[in-house]
């Protein structure tokens, strides 16, 4: 297997030389660790803002789909994105829907709102943001992004949602407009409904077909999870000054133990891991001399049920490849909780 190597997106060069398969960093959000992830979702997000598509991301928790949609608010990463594929240059407005606030259908379109003692219907966001679409839409890219579409209430407020989300003519309950280049983006867990459930409700089967654009995006492989976190320690201003190589090998070991045990549909109560969970536990076993057990625990180990823990001590005991963070290994399993 060739090496793993990341490429950086406000370097057009460096981005240029990526292929679709290879990693890409993009500029951090403030207070946030810098995002590195394959150039083809780039790609395909790119393009459909700019021609208006109605795009689908979906999969499972902690891979990484609503960062990915906000990192594009960074101006340097959306211009970035714009300059490589030789697009005009407009800035990006994210419109974010929360589907969850919704209660029934007919808040997609209105809501009852009271000021000054006096009842009146106010527009929804969504009918709020497509005005505002169609009033500057020479002068931004505008992307409605509807928030966790399965966890609406029921699959009526879905159904809502057919009349508006398309291209060209859309109509309101008292008036019409014409956008070609509003694109809609909604985000599941839809893709991953088979292995853990985050989802309350079925996606509408009409609503499915208005998705003219389609994105899984899955956890990060072993090895690259650990080169990207290699490249992340490097920045952070806790740990960059740390040897932990090791460490990151290890964590990483476990966290895809993980994963693959709630494939198998055990584990359920744990969480699967995530880059900001890596990151929490090499701060807490590094910088409060916690073992590295413990660490583990209450970072992206944490809330698991008595049954699980003992399933996954179990299981870590029997898989081979479990070199010790500190400490030492006993022969089977866990020696004095300084290890994983």
């Amino acid at each position: 297997m060739s090496q793993v190597e990341i490429y950086k997106l406000i370097d057009i060069i460096s981005f240029n030389k990526a292929g679709p398969n290879d990693l890409v960093e993009m500029k951090a959000l403030p207070g946030q660790h810098p995002l590195i992830i394959p150039k083809w979702i780039l790609e395909i997000l790119i393009y459909s803002i700019v021609y208006g598509e109605v795009l689908h991301v979906s999969g499972a928790t902690g891979t990484g789909k609503s960062s990915i949609i906000e990192s594009l608010t960074v101006p340097d990463n959306f211009y970035a994105l714009l300059d490589a594929f030789e697009f005009p240059r407009k800035p990006l407005r994210l419109h974010q829907v929360e589907m969850a606030l919704f209660d029934t259908p007919t808040e997609i379109y209105f809501r009852r709102s009271l000021v000054n003692g006096m009842t009146f219907d106010e527009d929804s966001p969504i009918v709020k943001a497509l005005k505002e679409a169609s009033e500057t839409e020479d002068q931004f890219y505008h992307v409605i992004w509807l928030k966790e579409i399965g966890r609406c209430h029921n699959a009526t407020i879905q159904g809502a949602l057919l009349n508006l989300i398309k291209r060209g003519e859309i109509y309101l309950r008292d008036s019409s407009m014409n956008i070609n280049s509003l694109c809609w983006i909604a985000d599941s867990n839809y893709a991953v409904m088979e292995d853990w459930v985050h989802t309350l409700i079925t996606l509408d089967d009409a609503l499915k077909r208005r998705f003219s654009i389609n994105i899984k995006i899955e956890f990060l492989s072993e090895t690259e999870e650990v080169i990207v976190l290699n490249r992340i320690v490097q920045e952070d201003i806790l740990l960059k000054e740390k040897e932990l190589e090791q460490q990151i090998k290890q964590v990483v070991k476990l966290g895809n133990l993980v994963r693959r045990s709630k494939l198998q549909g055990k584990l359920t109560s744990i969480s699967a891991p995530t880059i900001y969970g890596y990151l929490a536990f090499l701060r807490l076993h590094t910088f409060l001399q916690r073992s590295p057990l413990e660490a583990a625990k209450s970072t992206f180990l944490g809330n698991a049920s008595a049954e699980d823990e003992k399933e996954l001590m179990a299981a870590i005991g029997e898989t081979e490849g479990f070199g010790a963070i500190s400490g030492k290994t006993k022969k089977g399993g866990i020696a004095d909780g300084n290890v994983i």
